[in-house]
């Protein structure tokens, strides 16, 4: 009963790996810059800007190796986006074993607050401040 729980949750974690993999690849050949790719519904609804703004096209820059127009298009994206890495990779590996996170325990939760008070400053700065906004150089 152990070894099909492990095989389970092995399953699971391969194919979140397989999934994140192909979109990883899918950003890498398409150019999410390009018209009419996945429109943010806030922006596309109410012409704000939200956190997550302009993501897709910073991960297309960074697989790319455009540091300083992924930057542009969504800086906090691209400072997350190992930290969020990282923190998949972890929990996967206690999921496969079949412990309890440690990652979670791990972290403070005033410093997950912080991130999400940063990440909400930053949602409504994008707006007020044009430097901000997710564009190309």
């Amino acid at each position: 009963m152990a070894d099909r729980r492990r095989a389970g949750r092995l399953a699971v974690v391969l194919t979140a790996a397989l999934l994140y993999a192909g979109i990883l690849v899918w950003l890498y050949v398409l150019d999410p810059a390009e018209e009419g790719f996945l429109p943010c519904p806030l922006y596309t609804l109410f012409h704000v800007y939200c956190p997550g703004c302009g993501a897709a096209r910073a991960l297309h820059s960074l697989l790319h190796g455009r540091f300083s127009q992924a930057f542009r298009f969504n800086g906090a994206f691209v400072l997350l986006f190992p930290l969020l890495t990282a923190y998949g990779i972890a929990w996967a590996v206690d999921f496969c074993r079949g412990r309890p996170s440690r990652i979670n325990r791990r972290l403070p939760q005033p410093l997950l607050y912080g991130i999400l008070g940063a990440l909400l400053i930053y949602g409504v700065l994008r707006n007020c401040i044009p430097l901000l906004a997710p564009t190309a150089l």
